[in-house]
């Protein structure tokens, strides 16, 4: 009887320890401002997120900007077979340097299903979606997930919490656009989009200006985030082939 009230306790003890950690790191995630003295041609994330300064640069903290693609696919309702598989494109910039205090920052395309008879590489798809960014000049905002809609994009923002992690293992805390919680003056705006061609390469130069609230998909009740108010200038690029 002792053994079992002594394994309990433990069990108590380890959980209340893991609990205290993720609110420790949920407290302390925050967009950083890094102070820059290079030149201005580099990728940026510049403006506020709550009321705070949000100032990241390529470079600085290890931080870099490309273009991506990422599949998906989606069950039937009892989550059995994939029903449609698909991708979208995505502009990510990150750190080298995973923490509560370097967030993954992404924009992503709405999401296209795979064709039969599509033929184009990994790098055409990518360069095919991030061309798509600049078919308007503005969008409003959905989830990333369930994003088939033609009019939205969505943003997704992450926070490394390894350092905060329990015998649980790590996790992360991320934070997604929504159209079902958005308000209607949601926008990404795209202000400039560039792209040249050399030595294979396609080169981007793309500003975005971001004005939305973040939310936590996992958040069941109180779910509204602070004012992420930024503009993206967005440098990176991607094979032709």
């Amino acid at each position: 009887m002792k053994c079992y009230l002594l394994f309990f306790l433990l069990l108590l003890c380890l959980l209340s320890i893991g609990c205290s950690k993720e609110t420790k790191c949920k407290d302390l995630v925050n967009f950083p401002c890094y102070e820059y003295d290079g030149e201005n041609s580099v990728s940026s994330f510049e403006g506020t997120y709550n009321g705070e300064d949000v100032c990241i640069f390529s470079g600085v903290d290890k931080y870099k900007c490309e273009g991506t693609r990422y599949g998906i696919s989606t069950s039937d309702a009892n989550g059995g077979n994939v029903v449609q598989g698909g991708y979208y494109g995505s502009i990510k910039f990150k750190s080298d340097n995973l923490s509560y205090t370097t967030p993954v920052i992404k924009i992503n395309t709405p999401i296209v299903p795979h064709e039969e008879d599509d033929n184009l590489t990994l790098n055409k798809r990518i360069n095919e979606r991030i061309q798509y960014f600049n078919i308007k000049s503005e969008w409003k905002l959905g989830s990333r997930l369930t994003n088939h809609d033609k009019d939205y994009l969505s943003i997704e923002i992450t926070f490394n919490c390894e350092e905060w992690s329990t015998v649980w293992g790590e996790y992360q805390l991320g934070y997604d656009s929504d159209n079902d919680l958005l308000d209607s003056d949601s926008f990404v705006k795209i202000k400039n989009f560039e792209m040249d061609r050399k030595n294979g390469d396609i080169l981007y130069d793309i500003t975005f200006d971001i004005d939305t609230y973040l939310y936590d998909p996992n958040c069941i009740r109180n779910c509204r985030r602070e004012r992420l108010d930024v503009e993206w200038r967005a440098i990176f690029s991607v094979p032709e082939k």
